[in-house]
């Protein structure tokens, strides 16, 4: 008899094994195909990459026109803030005479600012790093009474002042700075200790000159001038020296200074200023506008 015998049980053990084989390998083969599936359609279409953060650009506290945070090398990463804005355009105005004074302030110079006063007559005041109370106070008068005021040198001392372009821009940023904690001007104008080219600038007057442009100040020599830095100069001399300059150019820029022996200087400055507006020059005071008079390069 089969049902019930050994043989029809062994039977059914073969046939639920081999079931269960049969299970395993479908449910093992469909397993394989999603997995395949899944990938393919990864390697078609695969998954977008989170966004990349912007990272901002570097920041200045002042950028020129021309300037990018590239291309800024050596001497050019001194002082970050000490920069200045050109105008568009320069102001030429003939028969017209710029008055500068160097090397002050000094109790001369409250003389000379008394003479333009009293001529109403407005100039140009380069000054030095004199850091004691009264010359700042003679720097805020200058403002106060409507003259320009400039950068000349902190120390004067021109074999240091020269002696690189990083030394240079040292030196004046210590004036720059000095003026503007005595008066709250930022200076815009310079003029070079002993002209923009001279024997002790002859290496490198020309990167200074290049520098100090970029940045966006404008220097002024001169094309008149008083010498009254000769010793024994009489004030009778200074006048003839500025009249007689005053009338070979259509405008002039006149040196004088004021520091605190050139009494001369003070003793001639109303005369010249008399005789100068007779013959129908008028006067000012430099501001950047002014198209700078400069020695040739």
């Amino acid at each position: 008899m089969y049902f019930g015998s050994v043989r029809f049980f062994k039977h059914i053990i073969y046939g639920v094994v081999l079931l269960i084989v049969t299970l395993i390998f479908a449910l093992l083969f469909h397993t394989i195909r999603l997995v395949v599936k899944a990938e393919g359609k990864q390697a078609v279409n695969p998954p977008e990459k989170a966004p990349v953060a912007e990272i901002p650009p570097p920041s200045f506290v002042m950028e020129t026109p021309s300037t990018t945070a590239n291309n800024l090398t050596g001497f050019q990463l001194l002082y970050p803030t000490m920069y200045s804005k050109q105008p568009d355009e320069s102001l030429v105005v003939d028969n017209m005479v710029y008055l500068t004074f160097d090397d002050g302030p000094s109790k001369r110079t409250l003389e000379v600012l008394d003479t333009l006063r009293e001529n109403k007559v407005k100039a140009t005041f380069f000054v030095v790093g004199n850091t004691d109370e009264f010359s700042k106070s003679v720097m805020r008068r200058i403002v106060e009474e409507g003259h320009s005021i400039g950068v000349h040198s902190f120390l004067h001392d021109y074999k240091k002042v020269y002696g690189s372009v990083d030394v240079f821009l040292d030196d004046f940023y210590a004036m720059y700075h000095l003026i503007y904690e005595a008066t709250g001007i930022e200076p815009d104008i310079f003029r070079f200790p002993g002209g923009s080219v001279n024997s002790y600038n002859q290496t490198i007057y020309l990167e200074i000159i290049d520098e100090m442009t970029r940045r966006g100040f404008t220097y002024y020599d001169w094309n008149v001038s008083s010498v009254d830095t000769n010793a024994g100069i009489t004030p009778a001399r200074i006048e003839r020296n500025v009249i007689n300059g005053t009338k070979k150019y259509a405008r002039s820029i006149v040196l004088f200074h004021d520091s605190s022996n050139k009494h001369a200087t003070v003793s001639a400055l109303d005369g010249i200023i008399k005789k100068l507006k007779k013959q129908g020059y008028i006067f000012d005071c430099l501001t950047n506008k002014v198209k700078p008079i400069i020695f040739k390069k």
